[in-house]
């Protein structure tokens, strides 16, 4: 009996820190700020840099969509004229 009292103990334990963990995580991530692509912080000569750069340069449509709550969530779509497959990627 002690053995399976302890046992318990342990996983409502593990699983408590768990959850908490998981919220901590989670409120850590969503906070709403300004989200860029890149950052700022990138030079010429860093591998970042020559990535923004052709990708700035694509052409793209800005396609945006308002939730039932509110938020406005914006998308680029780019298309590939090499494929007609389509790539969803998503942050946040």
């Amino acid at each position: 009996m002690k053995k399976r009292t302890t046992t318990l103990l342990a996983a409502s334990l593990a699983w408590g820190g768990a959850i908490l963990g998981t919220n901590q995580l989670f409120r850590m991530a969503t906070v709403a700020s300004e989200k860029t692509v890149v950052p700022d912080d990138v030079y010429p000569d860093n591998v970042l840099f020559a990535n923004q750069e052709r990708f700035n340069r694509l052409s793209r449509e800005t396609w945006t969509l308002t939730t039932f709550d509110g938020l406005t969530l914006k998308a680029w779509y780019v298309a590939n004229q090499h494929s007609e497959k389509t790539v969803i990627l998503s942050h946040g």
